[in-house]
């Protein structure tokens, strides 16, 4: 009778020492391809960190050289600060790391041009997926966003979904003295844009460093007889025709004029202070637009300065004081 005389010499087991993955808050779904990530240690400029995605689209970082001694269950060895990824990843383990040790600098582009750039700063090590919080982290425009995730948002080049309705604008700073004649258009990037429906957030998204800006969100719902069972006549072809559909939409802008030359940190993008949009050039306030089901809504300003004064190619907005 064959017996078995296999015994067990040693154990090796790997833990992460970072985890961080994405939330697209277009579909709802986590990010797992097209992604380039660089990281840096902060303070630490000169050698950027590893950092690598696995199977399931969670960005991992390593050898990061944790440093203080870590206590171990016997029968196993302490663990030396180079040794922190070789550790167990039991509570004992991790009672030991209670807090990051080190804070790095992440910078987030989107090969596939989906997503806006940004930067974030988050801390190592963390157990789970990280928690990269400045308390503006969730996306206010999803709530479906999970509180481990780091959201994406919306490039205005983003293909929408089918079943997603889409407001576009290409933000514009209104300067505050007459411009020279040969000055170009200050654009608006980074300014934070809201769309709200019937009171309600209805999706929002940031400029890029040209002030274009695309916010996509579910189409709302239907109002009138268009909801009921069995449909009045109108409702094939009528005013309550889905096709008929339309809806009051109000922009909010939020804008501090960061930096256009440099991706621009995510927590400054989300903390931006309330800005005006003008809907008619000088100083008319934007008021509500409409709009129809199954077409883009593409907002500008209207500009008395042009001759004769027609719609401008963008909307300009004004920095708040």
């Amino acid at each position: 009778m064959d017996v078995d005389t296999t015994r067990v010499i040693d154990r090796l087991t790997r833990t992460a020492p970072f985890g961080v993955r994405f939330w697209d808050v277009v579909r709802r779904d986590f990010v797992r391809s097209g992604l380039s990530m660089t990281v840096f240690e902060v303070g630490n400029s000169r050698k950027p960190v590893e950092a690598f995605p696995n199977h399931s689209g969670v960005w991992m970082l390593r050898g990061l050289g944790l440093r203080h001694d870590v206590p171990a269950t016997p029968p196993a060895r302490p663990l030396r600060g180079d040794d922190f990824e070789f550790g167990d990843g039991r509570q004992a383990f991790w009672d030991a790391w209670p807090v990051p040790e080190k804070q790095y600098d992440f910078t987030v582009v989107d090969r596939e041009d989906r997503f806006q750039p940004f930067r974030f700063r988050c801390g190592a090590p963390q157990r789970g997926f990280a928690r990269c919080g400045c308390g503006l982290m969730r996306s206010p425009a999803d709530p479906a966003c999970p509180e481990d995730a780091v959201p994406l948002y919306p490039s205005s080049a983003y293909l929408a979904p089918p079943g997603m309705a889409v407001v576009r604008a290409q933000l514009e700073e209104l300067p505050v003295h007459s411009p020279a004649p040969d000055a170009g258009p200050r654009w608006a990037a980074w300014a934070y844009v809201e769309v709200w429906i019937d009171g309600r957030l209805a999706g929002a998204s940031f400029a890029d460093r040209h002030g274009r800006v695309g916010v996509m969100f579910p189409w709302p719902t239907p109002s009138g007889e268009l909801l009921l069972s069995p449909p009045s006549p109108l409702s094939s072809g009528g005013a309550l025709a889905l096709v008929n559909q339309r809806w009051r939409v109000e922009l909010r802008a939020f804008y501090d004029q960061l930096p256009a030359g440099a991706s621009p940190e995510v927590c400054r993008v989300l903390a931006q202070q309330p800005a005006a949009l003008i809907g008619r050039v000088p100083d008319e306030p934007l008021t509500v637009s409409e709009l129809h089901y199954g077409r883009e809504l593409v907002i500008r300003s209207h500009d008395d300065r042009l001759s004769p004064p027609a719609l401008a190619s963008s909307v300009f907005i004004r920095k708040g004081s």
